[in-house]
């Protein structure tokens, strides 16, 4: 692909916040009259691509990948040991997705309507939430008599599929009390081997979407026959959009997601209880698309020195810093909102001048 070379690798105390003391100072700092003498923001955006955004992309298709076989090598023989590796396979799965997802654009936004995406998490549809309806699904499929095929799941809409249909399949049984206790979870995977065929089934379906989206990554995009990621590089995006400014509005928009749509609004992961975990992924995620990953190669943040706003770049690793300790000490819900809302602003604020880069009208929360 042009000659480039591909790493697509990666290797507490409570605290009381408010916003007045968490949102940062917003001016950004001074830069330097004489211009640009280190890496270029067109650097940072491949080494950026390469080393953090595919593999994080290919992290979440390996997961599949092992969710999937741990799917086959349960419901060959159900036991209460394959069903403990199971729940850890889909938190594993849960949270390379919660990195992955923030890179919201080209093949996970492939449909202006209805993008894969959505069949991913659907709860990422204006944070609306579907637990009812997915459960009510599986009940008609695992109780039903309609032929449980590729076909079937095929035809399913978003709102009954992904990672949340696999969570209430994994974590809980279909009694009205939706029992999460693993021996009545088990107990009804023996009972009822129909249970099994929609589990086999939704794990294909979402192992399908996952594959899609990291060929369109890496090998081809659409049917174009060149891989995403090289057209992404070469800033040949076909709505004519900078993609350097494409990544930081998505970034802002997902962290704009977690602080309306589920924070102040309704957390995800309920049922197998990794909510923060969840949150955790993201902002580790946030912060390895400015630091660049390993740091061996040029970064934003190395752009953003070289421009002279090294105290910009400190002020975001405080605001990363604070809404981690949050994320695995504190847990709180306010005090997480107020972290992320701090990160957002302080990204926004300081890196589109340190970058020289113009983001347009942001949405702020996930639509």
């Amino acid at each position: 692909m042009n000659g480039t070379h591909h790493l697509y690798s990666r290797s507490g105390s409570a605290i009381q916040l408010t916003a007045s003391s968490l949102i940062l100072a917003l001016a950004p700092g001074c830069g330097d009259d004489e211009g640009p003498s280190g890496p270029t923001t067109e650097q940072a955006l491949e080494y950026t691509t390469d080393a953090v955004i595919v593999p994080s992309v290919l992290a979440f298709e390996s997961s599949t990948i092992d969710l999937n076989d741990r799917v086959t090598a349960f419901c060959a023989a159900p036991d209460a040991p394959g069903l403990s590796s199971l729940q850890q396979a889909w938190v594993e799965l849960s949270l390379d997705w919660n990195q992955a997802v923030i890179y919201f654009f080209g093949p996970l936004r492939d449909d202006l309507i209805v993008p894969s995406m959505l069949f991913i998490e659907s709860k990422r549809q204006r944070g609306r939430d579907f637990t009812e309806t997915v459960r009510e699904g599986i009940d008609a499929a695992v109780h039903g008599s309609e032929a449980l095929d590729a076909s079937y799941f095929e035809g399913l809409p978003f709102d009954e599929v992904g990672l949340l249909a696999l969570e209430i399949l994994i974590f809980e049984d279909t009694t009205e009390a939706h029992s999460t206790e693993s021996g009545d979870v088990l107990s009804e995977y023996e009972a009822e081997p129909r249970k099994c065929e929609v589990l086999r089934g939704m794990s294909e379906l979402l192992l399908g979407r996952a594959r899609d989206v990291a060929e369109g990554w890496t090998s081809d995009f659409e049917g174009t026959g060149t891989s995403f990621r090289d057209r992404f590089v070469a800033g040949e995006l076909e709505d004519g959009d900078d993609p350097t400014a494409t990544l930081f509005v998505a970034l802002l928009d997902h962290l704009g997601y977690v602080d309306q749509r589920k924070l102040r609004g309704t957390l995800d992961a309920r049922v197998a209880g990794i909510f923060y975990d969840n949150v955790e992924a993201t902002v580790r995620e946030v912060s390895a698309a400015l630091e660049g990953g390993d740091g061996e190669g040029p970064s934003f943040f190395d752009v953003m020195i070289a421009n002279g706003a090294e105290s910009d770049v400190e002020t975001i690793r405080e605001a990363v810093d604070v809404a981690l300790e949050i994320a695995t000490d504190v847990r709180s819900r306010q005090n997480m909102s107020v972290a992320v809302q701090a990160l957002a602003e302080s990204i926004r604020a300081r890196v589109p001048p340190a970058l020289d880069i113009d983001l347009g009208i942001e949405f702020a929360d996930g639509d």
